[in-house]
This record gives structure tokens, sequence and C-alpha cells, in this order.
């Protein structure tokens, strides 16, 4: 059969003619069951939820993508809303290894109720089907060791999971025991999950990303997280337990560390040795300044984006070494920056935000003679700030300004030239 031929059965196929003819044209030929279930009306017939063939979703790069999703009314498959009997998910699921081999499929699942889960994986056992993502409440843990109490061996299903999310859940307590039986874990979510331990991720070694904000984990838990050789990626905002970040001094790969709004963390100077951090946030907290200064003075940091908003700078000098060198983007709306020249270390800076800060136009035209790159400047709301933009002259690279009418005399003649040249926004 020529091309024009397989798209036309394919698009029939497709249009919900026959279950009959599905089946067999999926066991027949894998290339045309990928053009079944990315035909142009398997999208509108999702939309209409007529499908009798729970078709998942499918793209050319990274193949089949199954969802299955349990709750106390049962399962639904590939996002249709009819629930399913749990022989047709399991059949499902061999098929598109069968015909697209292990590394073309995908199983996600979102579990809602850890009884109709454990049917689920106890249906994939000696099978070759392999839940890629995981989405689930805290139950999941207890689900998975009443099942090696009982049957003396973990779910084989589990045994590929890479991306693990773990809902919040009232009135349960937060578990991380699953990760124990996934070693090849990558992405680790817990937000706001009652997780007070993490020792069962000290044996991951291919995790990448774990969010843990709003968790009750101590600074003790943060060197097991130190010790993963793969992090890149670490999100521990509004851990209100968290004193100390500098645990994670001796973290190996480290890029993005987000830990704004932990309302006792008050070390933090040691970070600043990490060389491979790129991204950090430490908004809203309560540090004091010299602290903050021992941070972004170490010779060791090369940040590219800072986020300090709502924090106190030193009002004291910076040291005669360069500060903040390699940083490109800085957020340091609602802050207290007394001493600008904190910032003209920062040649390399496009992006600034100084909103509701203390600069005034003074501090404006010292900080311009030193970051000529800037692209991007918000000035929002500073109270101090009186200004006839005469500053703006020396950025050559400007092209978004926003600034407040007060702060700007009036009359103002030269802002309608100005709005010509750049994007002025008034706020």
């Amino acid at each position: 059969m020529d091309t024009q031929g397989l798209r036309a059965v394919s698009e029939y196929v497709a249009r919900g003619h026959g279950s009959g003819v599905v089946l067999a044209w999926c066991a027949v030929s894998p290339a045309a069951f990928a053009s079944v279930i990315s035909a142009p009306s398997r999208t509108r017939q999702a939309a209409h939820e007529r499908s009798v063939h729970y078709l998942p979703s499918y793209e050319q790069k990274s193949g089949c993508v199954c969802t299955v999703r349990v709750d106390r009314m049962g399962i639904t498959l590939n996002e249709f809303h009819q629930r399913v009997p749990l022989w047709l998910v399991t059949w499902h699921t061999q098929l598109l290894y069968r015909l697209f081999g292990a590394a073309g499929v995908a199983v996600h699942v979102t579990d809602l109720d850890s009884l109709v889960l454990d049917s689920l994986l106890s249906g994939w056992e000696g099978t070759p089907v392999q839940v890629t993502a995981l989405t689930s409440r805290h139950r999941l843990s207890a689900c998975v060791s009443a099942h090696r109490r009982c049957t003396g061996r973990v779910f084989s299903a589990l045994a590929g999971l890479q991306d693990l999310v773990l809902l919040p859940s009232p009135c349960v307590h937060g578990s991380l025991v699953v990760a124990e039986y996934a070693p090849l874990l990558r992405r680790v979510t817990a937000s706001r999950c009652c997780v007070e331990y993490l020792k069962p991720l000290s044996q991951l070694q291919h995790l990448q990303e774990v969010q843990l904000s709003q968790t009750l984990i101590r600074d003790a838990e943060l060197h097991i997280l130190a010790q993963l050789p793969l992090l890149t990626t670490l999100d521990v905002s509004s851990c209100s337990h968290l004193s100390s970040l500098e645990p994670l001094a001796s973290a190996a790969s480290l890029r993005i560390l987000r830990a704004s709004s932990c309302e006792r963390l008050m070390f933090v100077a040691q970070l600043g040795t990490l060389a491979t951090l790129r991204i950090v946030d430490l908004s809203g907290n309560v540090f004091l300044p010299i602290e903050f200064a021992s941070f972004i003075t170490q010779p060791t940091l090369h940040l590219q984006a800072g986020y300090f908003a709502h924090m106190r700078w030193p009002r004291d000098d910076p040291p005669p070494t360069q500060v903040l060198g390699s940083v490109r983007h800085l957020h340091l709306s609602y802050g207290t920056v007394p001493n600008v020249r904190w910032l003209c270390g920062a040649h390399n800076l496009e992006q600034l935000y100084l909103d509701h800060t203390n600069v005034t136009a003074v501090d404006m035209a010292a900080l311009v003679q030193h970051t000529p790159l800037l692209s991007v400047l918000s000035l929002s709301y500073c109270e101090h700030l009186h200004t006839n933009l005469d500053f703006t002259r020396s950025l050559r690279f400007l092209a978004m300004l926003t600034i407040t009418r007060s702060s700007l005399p009036s009359p103002f003649p030269e802002l309608v030239e100005l709005q010509q040249s750049l994007s002025l926004t008034l706020s």
C-alpha cells in the first residue's frame, strides 16, 4: 500500500470506524499505528469524547505517551473520561511496548486512590511495562511498603520510574520511602508535603532535580542532598525549619538554588564557594547584610542570575575585588541598597529590577557607568528617585525602561523622544 493509501486507512480508523479494524491495524504495522494516533481527526475526536480506542498521544521524537489516572471511581486512559477495566489498561500498555519498544513508550500515572493503584501495579507484574512518571498522594509509600510485606518484593513497574510527584494531602504524613525502590529517579517533587526526612533519596545517583518548598526538612537533611552527584536544581523555599544552607557548599553540580522566604535562615556565606552555582533565589530572607556580603564576595561565585528581593544590602563599601562580575540578571525589588557600589562590579549585567527600592538619581548615574550592557531596567515606585533620565544616555543597549511617572519632572518634553527610542512604561 502506498503512502496515500496508508493515510486514508489511518484517517478512517481514527474517525472511529470499527474497533476490530484498529486492533488489527496496530498489530500489523507500528508505522500505521503512529499515523493513526497522530491523525488530525484524532484530536477532534478526543475533544468530543467519541473515541472507543483510547489512543495515546504520539510525538515523532519522544514516541508514545500513555497516561493513566486512577481514583475511587476507577481508571481512565489517555485523557478520555470514560472508565475502563483494568485488563484493558494492562493490554493496551503491553501492546505499546511490543510495537514501539521500551525506548519509544512513556507511561504516566496519576494516582488518587492507593487501592486502585495497587491493583494496577500488580497487573503489570511480569510484564515489561515501566512507569516513567508518577503523581500520587502520600499513601503511595504505604501502598508500596504493604505490597513488599505481603509478597516479599517491590512493584517491578516502578523500577524505571524517573519522575515522582507527591501531592499534599491533609492529615497524611509525608514519606519518600517509595524513592528507595526507584533507583533511576531524576526528578522528585514533594512541595507542601509533610516531609521531614530525606534518607530515601541518599542512594539516587541519577537524581537531578528536587522540589521541597514548604516542607518540614531541617539543616541535617541538606547533607544528604549535597552528596547526590548529579543534583543540579533544588527548591527549599519557605522551609521554616532551615537555619543554614551551608551544608550544600559541598554539592558537586548544583546550578539552581531557590531558598526564598525561609523564616529562620541565617547562614548562607559558604554557598559562595559553589563554583557551579548559576541561579540563586534568596528573596525574602532576614539574615544580616554582612552574611549576604560574605556570600556574594566569594571569588569562586559565578552567578548568572540573582533574586534578592526584600533584602538588606551592606552600607560599607565593597572590597576591592570584583563583586557579581558574571551576573546578567538581578532582581532586587523591595530591598534596601544603601550603597550602590555593591552593584558596580556587575559589568555583564543585562537586566536589573530595582522596583520599590531607595535608589536615587545620583545612584543611577554612578551605576550606569559600570553596566554598559544593560538592556532592561525597572525603577517603579522608587520614592527617592527624581530624574530626567539623563543617565540613560550612557546605556546604548537599553531597550526597556519602567519608571513611575512621579519620578519624572513635569512638564517633561523629552518624554516623547525617549518613547520613540525605547520601550518606556510609566507605572
